[in-house]
């Protein structure tokens, strides 16, 4: 029954936390009737519910993604690590305690392209192995991967038996290729890739997280080029910066003047 002295969103809002708490208002597991099932149900315009729904995406209730629908918000574990570290994220996952899965998985041999010789220092027409996959926690997408490899390096028959979605993990086992480190561009970017948006379930007012690496040997050789792809909410990296003696010493030759004035560029440069 409506009721006069409460704003008729505020009626709405709470008759659906009232719902949402006894889940009949639910479609799914974690996944809300549409707008127009509550329109219908509570006999009110759209904008209406939609004013309800704002207000509890506002208290941290639900989100909403546009294009999929609204979905109750859960607190999730987040995979917090330092940038220093090499790891794969079947290894952060097991740190944390978070189960995962792989799913999708594409292993394609074929001849490197044009950029695949130039990342990788290849002659063309080299053969390269190709190998995505999506990763899952919960049976939600948390990860989408690519690595593509010198073929005499990593082939298909070394990924048949027993593949868990760590390339890195069967290369630091792999003692013919003594693994040395990673060099790593990080960017930030709203989704361009519709197919990773799409096994990501990513809409387009989302943030994703790439990574694009160049792993190396002991001997100097790249043995892969590799793109992890991030989804927000469930990854959390940080940086350890430490003070330089270089650092130290040049501060020291500033005069109190000079330290003032290079106080802010200072700071900047070192971010």
């Amino acid at each position: 029954m409506i009721k006069r002295n409460i704003p008729l969103a505020t009626q709405v809002m709470n008759d659906l936390l009232a719902g949402i708490a006894t889940g009949d208002y639910l479609h799914g597991e974690d996944q809300l009737l549409s707008e127009g099932d509550f329109c219908k149900l509570f006999k009110v315009s759209r904008s209406t519910v939609r004013e309800a729904l704002s207000r509890l995406e506002q208290q941290g209730v639900i989100v909403r993604k546009h294009g999929i629908g609204t979905f109750l918000k859960t607190e999730e574990k987040v995979l917090d690590t330092g940038l220093e570290h090499l790891e794969s994220i079947n290894t952060l996952a097991s740190r944390f305690g978070i189960e995962i899965t792989m799913s999708e998985l594409s292993i394609l041999e074929r001849e490197a392209t044009q950029v695949d010789s130039e990342k990788l220092r290849l002659p063309e027409n080299t053969k390269v192995l190709e190998v995505t996959r999506l990763i899952l926690t919960a049976g939600k997408p948390i990860a989408f991967l690519v690595d593509i490899l010198p073929a005499d390096i990593l082939n298909k028959a070394d990924l048949d038996n027993g593949f868990s979605g760590s390339i890195l993990d069967i290369l630091l086992r792999n003692k013919s290729a003594a693994v040395s480190h990673a060099s790593t561009d990080i960017t930030s970017q709203k989704p361009t890739d519709s197919n990773i948006s799409k096994k990501l379930k990513l809409c387009s007012s989302d943030v994703l997280l790439q990574f694009e690496s160049l792993l190396f040997s002991d001997d100097g050789r790249i043995i892969d080029h590799f793109f992890s792809y991030f989804v927000p909410g469930y990854f959390k990296f940080n940086v350890v910066r430490r003070i330089t003696p270089e650092m130290v010493s040049n501060a020291k030759d500033f005069t109190h003047t000079e330290k003032l004035q290079a106080t802010k560029p200072v700071a900047i440069a070192y971010l």
